[in-house]
């Protein structure tokens, strides 16, 4: 009995002396945790990519809790894990030469446990670098952040961190070739679809900056393969957009119109900065187009949208919001609304530089010297200016589509105020932007091609996939016939008829028929209508014969087609034909201009008419609110009136 209780004395010791010792081991583990709680939740943070939410004042706080940790604990991990953050915090709060400080002392420090937080040092070193303007340095550390990714199987981190760095580049205004190089180099890293379509993304928004449409088209295509071939709708989406940057830096707003149309009503865009996008592109074309009621409507969406964004990048949207209204309100003349929208914008500029898109201070600068313009009328020194404008964008060669708004610019001043010298130059410019004589790949045929690849697989696409495909069709039948609303199950047969119905036969412009539609359709607006007559062509038909006059409609025809892209052309009967616009009068006259020199250099030999050696054409052209068909009549009547007066008064000529 002695011995047992003693026996029993001895396990319940044993057991004391187990719990007090686990009592202090778990106290030692919960004062060692407790040393450094803010410094671990910290990083917990920037794991989980949540710090980018963190107010002004949150950052603040866990500075002085970390600074006061760092200060506790001598301990090289707790050092390095404690300099990291206050590096990273002072990168979010954009003192980069500090957080440079920072991150340098804990680079100093091994930590083999965690090489992703090894990896993201040397990242923010090249980021923080690149803002100062080192780019020396920043090559430096973004090399050794892809050989430590290399080697621990971090491929995706170093592709995203080539990403995130030229992207940076682009917005600080870098070399667009240098960026396009080391994101090229940087593809043969990614193991993620998602990641390698991202990337080709921003390589067609490069290229397009520096004016390459090929190979902006080739990066376009590559990754609406990959998106199709993975039924990765979100990313269809994405693509889509892209191919509608094409339209819109040509200054095709309709087509982009209808192509980003397409996209909001198929629902494929989900992230909030694609949404973005897809509302800025249609606020801009819709006003530039003149329906300001569309423009209204995208802005609403635009601005509920843009509080779904971190505080920076709403900074940035809100600022662009602010120059696109500048521009578009001293467009119509409504001069103290722009000067409060440029007011703004340069505002957010001034304070937000490292915020901004891509050429944000020379489209401010544009808006300037136009406002300018309108002040003293000093046409040649807006030009001169403009040309500076033009000499930078070519220099770190980006801003093509800032170029040919400028281009446009130049070549309306110079028609305004009879310049010949600059308006040759810079028709001829017009002339190569419209015909793409450089490209020999345009966004038309990508589409086309997305159509037949889509016809081609369609049988192999499961449930949930077809409908993205079908509005895929929907959207190249839309782009190739410019008919609205098409209905997927009309045969083909039913939509060559509808083509029928409403185009000339011959020439291929619309008819007749379809001209009385769209007066109808397009009551309320402000409408431009010219009618054109070919001179003498009754006497060619006479001398060369029905054939060959046949053929004269269907040349004339095309070029008419050709240079008013934007609009309706029609054959209004016999030799005649007519145009509806809804853009600019000045902007129209001058593409008559333009038409007539083309039509010059045609050089369709008329031995047999009374004022030139070749084909000419006679113009009217009128402008008025559409309130009534009858207004649209009345249009028609006034415009054929100055037609007669072309023709009665020398012919080859424009009255208005």
């Amino acid at each position: 009995m002695l011995k047992e209780t003693k026996t029993r004395n001895i396990k319940i010791f044993i057991y004391g002396i187990s719990i007090i010792l686990m009592i202090i081991f778990i106290f030692s583990i919960f004062q060692k945790e407790k040393g450094r709680v803010y410094t671990t939740r910290f990083i917990n943070l920037v794991k989980e990519e949540k710090v980018f939410k963190l107010e002004k004042n949150d950052l603040k706080s866990f500075k002085e809790q970390i600074l006061i940790e760092k200060g506790n604990s001598k301990k090289a991990k707790n050092t390095k894990l404690s300099n990291y953050s206050l590096g990273v915090i002072e990168y979010l709060n954009e003192n980069y030469e500090k957080s440079i400080e920072f991150l340098k002392i804990s680079e100093g420090y091994s930590l083999e446990s965690d090489k992703e937080l090894e990896f993201d040092i040397l990242v923010k070193l090249a980021m923080n670098y690149t803002y100062i303007g080192d780019l020396r340095e920043s090559n430096k550390y973004i090399k050794k952040a892809e050989e430590l990714g290399r080697s621990n199987g971090l491929g995706n981190e170093v592709s995203d961190a080539y990403y995130e760095l030229v992207s940076k580049r682009i917005d600080l205004d870098y070399n667009v070739k240098d960026c396009i190089e080391l994101l090229e180099n940087s593809l043969n890293l990614i193991q993620d679809h998602k990641r390698v379509m991202k990337s080709y993304l921003l390589l067609a928004t490069l290229n397009r900056l520096r004016g390459d449409y090929n190979q902006a088209l080739v990066y376009d295509q590559r990754a609406i393969g990959i998106s199709i071939d993975s039924k990765d709708d979100e990313y269809l989406g994405k693509c889509l957009i892209s191919l509608s940057e094409n339209y819109y830096t040509k200054r095709q707003y309709r087509k982009a119109i209808n192509l980003l149309q397409t996209i909001i009503d198929g629902d494929m865009v989900k992230d909030s900065e694609d949404k973005l996008k897809l509302y800025g592109y249609l606020i801009d074309c819709n006003l530039k187009t003149g329906n300001l009621e569309k423009g209204e409507e995208y802005k609403e969406k635009f601005l509920e949208t843009v509080n779904d964004l971190n505080p920076n990048a709403r900074v940035r949207e809100v600022m662009w919001l602010h120059v696109l209204y500048s521009d578009s309100n001293l467009l119509v003349g409504n001069f103290e609304v722009s000067d409060n929208h440029l007011k703004m914008a340069k505002k957010l500029y001034t304070k937000n530089k490292n915020r901004v898109h891509i050429n944000t201070k020379l489209l401010l600068d544009k808006i300037e010297i136009k406002r300018q313009y309108t002040k003293d009328k000093d046409y040649k020194k807006a030009i001169k200016k403009y040309e500076n404008i033009i000499e930078e964008i070519k220099n770190k060669e980006s801003g093509l589509n800032l170029y040919y708004d400028l281009v446009w610019e130049i070549s309306t001043l110079s028609y305004l105020n009879k310049d010949n010298e600059y308006l040759y130059k810079y028709s001829k410019e017009i002339y190569e932007i419209y015909n793409e004589v450089n490209i020999t790949v345009d966004t038309d045929s990508v589409i086309a091609d997305l159509n037949t690849y889509v016809e081609k697989r369609e049988a192999y696409i499961d449930k949930y996939k077809i409908y993205g495909l079908i509005i895929l069709l929907i959207l190249a039948i839309a782009l190739v016939f410019t008919i609205y609303n098409i209905n997927v199950k009309i045969s083909k047969s039913n939509k060559k008829l509808e083509r029928d119905n409403i185009t000339d036969g011959l020439t291929g412009a619309y008819n007749k028929r379809y001209l009385n539609q769209i007066l109808e359709k397009n009551i309320g607006k402000n409408l431009v209508f010219v009618m054109l007559d070919i001179d003498f062509f009754k006497s060619y038909n006479d001398n060369y014969g029905h054939m060959q006059g046949d053929e004269a409609l269907i040349t004339v025809s095309n070029l008419l087609r050709d240079v008013f892209k934007d609009d309706l052309v029609f054959r209004y009967g016999g030799e005649e034909f007519s145009i509806i616009s809804e853009r600019n009068f000045d902007f129209v006259i001058r593409d008559l201009e333009i038409f007539k020199k083309r039509l010059h250099d045609k050089n369709i030999v008329h031995e047999f008419s009374s004022i030139s050696d070749r084909i000419t054409l006679s113009m009217g052209i009128s402008k008025g609110c559409i309130t009534s068909f009858e207004d649209g009549e009345n249009l028609i009547k006034e415009s054929d009136k100055k037609l007669y007066e072309s023709k009665s008064t020398g012919r080859n000529k424009i009255s208005f």
